[in-house]
């Protein structure tokens, strides 16, 4: 968790900003940024309050959110917390949310994690002895010590991100969910950008801070070096989660011989490795696995160093590169908390609620069990990012994760470029 906090640092410093991970056995198609196909209505199409809404019947319908607002973390999940209250606040006013003959207002309880285990823990108590049925939380690594309390209160809960973390989702866990892309499912995107985008590419290195590699992570990416035809550099270069000077990595890097490094793991890591490694005269490819536009990137490194690089991100210069709800979700934090704000904004947190509240909506319900038992009927389901498809069953052991198209975002001569949509896969 050490290194977590020079992320923290770095971006606060930086863009004051904020993965995610699938894993199941079937393959999701890249969308048109506006195909949508939705397991029930999107709420933010929602009509007009019913006549019984209008009369003051409306029922609240209130959903948790764990999140550090104070301490290191606090950079990355206000800026999550933004965005879930913009996504809150779209359902509210379209009308609200219409589940079967019923019409609810979002109501959020958000309880801060003060970006230390024992304050995740006290939220976690804090949210299930409010009686939320549902929570959507923050970054897995956080959430895996208090997740016992949601189990045995029946509660719902949505990790914005899990990297591939068999403690935070797996087979024992009946209520513990992810609904956004991530490593199992993003470095298959990678490998599909490579192809499309990056040609000359023949050999891979894996590089990673040392406390977010794991055995998994390490042969996912030597199977799709496999699947895809490249040579695997057999000796990946995993570096100190607490280092500052990445000179001796890069060097390392470029003495593997490769044509790309590959890595999921702190984005001003991976843009100081970038940097040192173009200040030596190597122009091999980065591709940093984050859900983050390459801008964060480019702020790092600096635009002379800021070329043969990408991200997994949105494109925040085109409304056409983006599905209509994302795009009207980023105008909402635009509108409520600026544009310099919005910098940050990556969807993760929004995307929890968008698809929540689509389930409830086919499941005609909002009771867990019901939402739970349509879920388990799903061939597919809406995210603001395009159709997405559940799985998990072969990877973490259970049907609970979502797999939906990744946007490419491209540093090319110092500038950013939007790369288009890419497949997911479903280990």
């Amino acid at each position: 968790m050490k290194a977590k906090k020079l992320i923290a640092l770095a971006l606060a410093a930086v863009l004051m900003f904020t993965f995610a991970a699938c894993g199941g056995t079937g393959t999701q198609t890249s969308p048109s940024p506006d195909a949508q196909q939705s397991a029930a209505p999107a709420p933010a199409e929602s009509a007009a309050p019913t006549d019984d809404a209008a009369a003051g019947t409306t029922e609240v319908l209130k959903i948790g959110a764990l999140a550090n607002l104070t301490g290191w973390f606090s950079v990355i999940d206000s800026a999550n917390v933004n965005e879930l209250k913009a996504m809150a606040k779209i359902i509210n006013e379209g009308g609200g949310l219409k589940v079967g003959d019923k019409t609810y207002t979002i109501e959020l309880d958000i309880q801060d994690g003060q970006s230390d285990a024992t304050g995740v823990r006290n939220a976690a108590q804090i949210l299930a002895d409010n009686g939320c049925k549902y929570v959507i939380e923050t970054n897995d690594f956080w959430v895996e010590g208090a997740l016992d309390i949601f189990e045995n209160a029946g509660i719902m809960n949505i990790q914005a991100q899990n990297n591939m973390d068999f403690k935070a989702i797996n087979k024992d866990l009946k209520y513990a969910y992810t609904f956004n892309n991530g490593a199992a499912s993003s470095y298959d995107s990678a490998f599909q950008a490579f192809k499309a985008k990056y040609p000359d590419v023949k050999k891979i290195v894996y590089c990673q801070n040392d406390d977010g590699v794991n055995d998994a992570s390490i042969k996912l990416v030597k199977d799709l070096c496999t699947e895809y035809g490249y040579e695997y550099v057999d000796a990946p270069v995993i570096y100190d989660a607490n280092a500052t000077d990445f000179s001796a990595v890069a060097l390392q890097v470029i003495a593997s011989g490769a044509d790309a490094f590959i890595g999921n793991g702190q984005p001003n890591n991976i843009a100081s490795i970038l940097k040192e490694i173009r200040s030596n005269g190597d122009d091999m490819v980065c591709a940093a696995i984050i859900t983050m536009n390459a801008g964060v990137l480019l702020a790092v490194a600096g635009a002379d160093a800021a070329d043969n690089a990408f991200s997994l991100g949105p494109d925040f210069t085109n409304e056409s590169n983006n599905t209509e709800i994302f795009w009207k979700i980023y105008q909402q934090v635009i509108a409520d908390y600026g544009e310099e704000a919005a910098g940050n904004f990556s969807g993760t947190f929004a995307n929890c609620l968008y698809v929540l509240t689509n389930l409830m909506q086919g499941a005609r319900s909002v009771e867990v069990a019901d939402v739970q038992d349509f879920w388990d009927k799903l061939d597919a389901v809406d995210t603001i990012f395009g159709p997405g498809v559940p799985g998990g069953t072969e990877t973490y052991g259970v049907n609970h994760l979502i797999c939906h198209p990744n946007p490419l975002s491209m540093l090319v001569k110092g500038e950013i470029q939007f790369g288009g949509w890419y497949d997911t896969k479903l280990p």
